[in-house]
């Protein structure tokens, strides 16, 4: 009886630091939260949905056939462009995963015996869009008996261009994992300044709060800058627009030192730090890698910093993007690190008057 009463014990003790360190909000309520979001954002229906971007200047049979067929199912949502690079500019939006382009005078030379081939290009979502769309098209053949048309008509190509492989394709994630882990590097060493008790004595010093801010952030800032080098270096990553690559992943890694300071300074313990620096991967990183599937998730995706690094890396790597078509990019990442950075500030300024 009264070893249950020392089991009770510890466990009422431990559930009421869990309850003041917030360990128990992070490690619970945070992960509820997420399974709902996720839960609502991957449903089959959801997975299986593909928005189509149509280029076709002489309204084919084919493609009219197409658009009739989206309208009376809900797998796939059917989107005209007038040209080829305003259909590019919807796939690169996320409003579209697959472009399928017409030729000129289409339906004239396939009654003149040829065997015209159709392009299908894909962006970040890849094979899977394609291979929805191929079904369907073979589906509207058979209906419609194009019997004139072989069974491999539609190519697929990449709009990333040749550089986009599934070595490349990969390394804009592994820096953005990288990029993330700057968070907890930071953190963890601000957390052990004031364990230590060494906080209170830099903060008495002639030292400014902005100067003791910017020192602590570049140990993060140089450890993910040189680990995202190393990557690009040892994968053949610096394909396209090096210099704006290396300026996303710079805004990015100062991000999330400066957030990894403000949590370092709010948290109460490194048992806090490490599990929302877990839980904020999920946060970050699953909605982003997710995002070319899910219209939903894509939604989401789009309010968090990840995307913008993921998208500006991808963008400057495959579209040899420059610093005006990354500019919503670099303004996202800038203005959040400011307000990190002045949040950080004025807790610090608050632990130094007390």
């Amino acid at each position: 009886m009264r070893n249950i009463y020392h089991i009770f014990f510890i466990l009422q003790k431990d559930f009421a630091d869990a309850v003041k360190n917030k360990t128990i909000f992070f490690s619970v309520a945070i992960p509820v939260l997420l399974s709902l979001v996720f839960s609502i954002a991957l449903k089959p229906k959801e997975l299986s949905k593909i928005s189509l971007v149509i280029v076709d200047r002489n309204r084919s049979t084919l493609a009219g056939a197409l658009i009739e067929a989206s309208n009376r199912q809900e797998k796939l949502k059917v989107i005209t462009a007038d040209s080829f690079e305003s259909a590019k500019k919807i796939l690169q939006k996320g409003n579209a995963q697959a472009i399928l382009v017409f030729p000129a005078n289409y339906d004239k030379n396939l009654e003149s015996g040829e065997n015209l081939q159709l392009n299908l290009w894909v962006g970040q979502s890849g094979l899977r869009s394609a291979q929805v769309v191929k079904d369907l098209l073979n589906k509207i053949l058979y209906y419609c008996k194009y019997e004139k048309l072989q069974p491999d008509f539609v190519k697929t190509k990449c709009l990333y261009g040749k550089n986009y492989s599934p070595r490349t394709a990969m390394l804009p994630t592994w820096i953005l994992f990288t990029v993330i882990g700057g968070y907890m590097v930071v953190a963890t060493s601000i957390m052990e300044e004031r364990e230590k008790k060494t906080l209170p004595a830099i903060l008495v010093t002639p030292c400014r709060l902005p100067s003791f801010l910017i020192g602590k952030g570049l140990l993060g800032v140089t450890l993910v800058f040189i680990g995202g080098i190393l990557i690009l270096g040892l994968n053949r990553g610096f394909l396209g627009n090096v210099p704006a690559i290396l300026l996303i992943l710079f805004l990015g890694s100062a991000l999330f030192s400066i957030l990894g300071i403000l949590t370092g300074l709010i948290l109460p313990s490194q048992t806090s730090i490490s599990t929302f620096g877990s839980l904020l991967f999920l946060a970050l990183f699953l909605p982003v890698t997710m995002a070319p599937v899910s219209e939903k998730l894509r939604a989401v995706a789009k309010l968090l910093p990840s995307y913008y690094i993921n998208e500006g890396i991808v963008d400057s790597m495959f579209m040899n993007a420059g610093i005006c078509q990354l500019s919503i990019h670099i303004a996202y990442l800038s203005i959040l690190g400011l307000v990190f950075f002045i949040l950080s500030v004025l807790v610090l300024k608050r632990k130094e008057d007390f």
